[in-house]
């Protein structure tokens, strides 16, 4: 499990990130994409604990779930952007962070299915 941890810890701390930035938008913004935002973010980070105490060959599943969350969540901060709701600093702090989320997703898949016997 020692290699999944640090894709557990980015995800908390994009979480803790979203959190705090949903306390200083407006309260309407706050429950409707905000919301849904935070509670992707959990689900993320629900299936990467899930998929870090899984035996290997039942990871591959989460982790492919796990790769369109993330990608779901990077339109949703993208049209919070747009939208005026995040700045454009803020934006492009989560857009980096969730690159590299996607990238860490990418590369335990990969290393999975290269372990596992053809």
């Amino acid at each position: 499990m020692s290699n999944n941890i640090p894709l557990i810890h980015k995800i908390t701390d994009f979480y803790k990130l979203i959190y705090q930035n949903n306390k200083q938008i407006n309260k309407r913004d706050r429950f409707s994409l905000g919301l849904k935002i935070e509670n992707m973010c959990l689900e993320s980070l629900e299936l990467s604990i899930t998929a870090a105490y899984l035996p290997k060959n039942e990871k591959s599943d989460h982790l492919k779930i796990l790769r369109i969350k993330i990608e779901v969540l990077k339109q949703l901060v993208r049209l919070a952007n747009e939208s005026n709701i995040i700045n454009g600093k803020n934006y492009l702090g989560l857009e980096g962070r969730l690159i590299e989320i996607s990238k860490m997703n990418t590369d335990w898949l990969n290393w999975i299915a290269k372990e596992s016997p053809k």
